[in-house]
């Protein structure tokens, strides 16, 4: 009996989308991409009903979150990090051989990516469940771990299978890097461009609102000090220095993706 045999009562157990009929035009490829991608940002600004937001914290996962797509808070707390967890682990342990499978035939394929959601299912409720009872939402009582619970599995649950969708033919790329270029996109945009303040130092949150009113204010009154301010921040605000830096570490790696070396 083969692995897909012994496993396929469990694996029919998974959720999963059906690949398309016919093969889609890219038109339409584009379009259900454009509905994964809408259906992530919305996740990504509902408020987890139960908790109380609370920014502590917030600075020492933004990298994280970046990475894992995720953002603390809302329905995408858990982002791409039970897929992509579960991806590196046993992807690790087919190609080392630790678990023998032939990914040549049509059964070893489905048995590959059958186990690796199942693989997602399970440390989604792994990392669902260290969330809750590892405080990070506060003391809560059971009626509210219960409820936060079923949000971020419903949610990890939606992820897998846009994910799903997406390397079966219904649209473009991966959700998993779809996610994060979202996630960095949205993050730019908002660094950029958020009309949200005066702050504590005088100017707003994004660099271009500061810069414009940065310069208002030195043109009308011939205060120079808002407009130093903006170029390097010392509140921890984006500013024209970040900025500067960010297109240049673009532009370094585009110069190195496009390098080419050969070797004789």
């Amino acid at each position: 009996m083969d692995a897909y045999s012994i496993l396929a009562p469990i694996l029919r157990l998974v959720p999963e989308v059906p690949k398309p009929l016919r093969r889609l035009s890219l038109r339409e490829r584009l379009f259900w991409t454009g509905v994964v991608l809408l259906t992530y940002m919305a996740m990504s600004q509902i408020p987890l009903y139960g908790i109380e937001w609370s920014a502590q914290g917030y600075e020492r996962l933004l990298l994280f979150q970046v990475i894992m797509a995720s953002r603390r808070g809302t329905l995408m707390e858990l982002g791409i990090g039970p897929l992509v967890t579960a991806g590196i682990i046993w992807q690790l342990l087919v190609g080392s051989r630790i678990i023998e499978l032939d990914l040549s035939t049509r059964e070893g394929r489905r048995v590959f990516a059958g186990v690796q959601k199942l693989l997602a299912f399970a440390f989604a409720v792994f990392e669902a469940l260290a969330y809750i009872l590892g405080g990070v939402y506060g003391p809560l009582p059971p009626v509210s771990q219960a409820l936060i619970f079923i949000q971020l599995m419903v949610a990890s649950t939606i992820v897998i299978l846009m994910d799903d969708m997406l390397e079966k033919g219904w649209g473009v790329g991966s959700a998993v890097s779809l996610f994060i270029a979202a996630g960095v996109a949205q993050q730019v945009f908002w660094e950029l461009f958020s009309p949200i303040g005066p702050m504590a130092d005088g100017l707003f949150v994004g660099v271009v609102p500061s810069l414009l009113h940065a310069t208002f204010t030195y043109v009308s009154s011939g205060n120079s000090t808002p407009l130093m301010e903006v170029v390097a921040r010392r509140s921890g605000y984006p500013d024209i220095l970040g900025l500067a830096s960010m297109v240049g570490f673009l532009l370094l790696l585009v110069y190195l993706e496009s390098m080419r070396i050969e070797i004789p």
